[in-house]
């Protein structure tokens, strides 16, 4: 068998120490570069759910706003649709006396001028006055004026003041 030299050997063994070397401190730069890297990463993730969480505590409060104006407005809505009922069943109720005062038969019908609009469904009949049959004021009596304005809710002086005869 032949060997090296022993120069030879340590030259050869040099170069090895000296590529492993090389190879040691680029692999030690490169995984710094990697660990640099990373932090960048980790930092802009980082400022991210900083910027994700403001947002969400903004959308948040937003949110519990529109919750409560909604939750009003569903509270309005519900009022105005109760007082429509009301209101709705007051004018029914008031249509039906004047049709039973009047009659259904309304011959001779004429509208006298007032400054007292009257509620009801007369149609052309009133606008912003009595309906007169055969000459005549509607009246009621007091006792139907008192029922009818337990009916719709409201006082008997109210609907006698509608319905007051001449």
């Amino acid at each position: 068998m032949a060997t090296a030299p022993p120069e030879a050997a340590s030259e050869e063994e040099l170069m090895v120490r000296h590529r492993r070397q090389k190879r040691m401190e680029s692999n030690r730069e490169s995984a710094r570069r990697s660990r640099m890297r990373k932090q960048m990463q980790l930092e802009k993730l980082t400022t991210e759910v900083s910027w994700l969480r403001r947002d969400k505590r903004q959308l948040v409060a937003v949110l519990c706003v529109t919750v409560q104006r909604c939750a009003a407005m569903e509270a309005d809505n519900a009022v105005l649709r109760a007082q429509v009922a009301e209101l709705t069943e007051a004018l029914e109720a008031l249509e039906q006396i004047l049709l039973n005062v009047a009659g259904t038969a309304c011959t001779g019908i004429s509208v006298v001028d007032c400054s007292i609009p009257l509620p009801g469904c007369f149609g052309n009949y009133y606008n912003g006055a009595f309906v007169t049959t055969a000459n005549h004021q509607l009246a009621a009596t007091e006792e139907e004026a008192a029922a009818a304005a337990r009916m719709v809710m409201s006082s008997p002086d109210m609907l006698n003041y509608y319905l007051k005869p001449q």
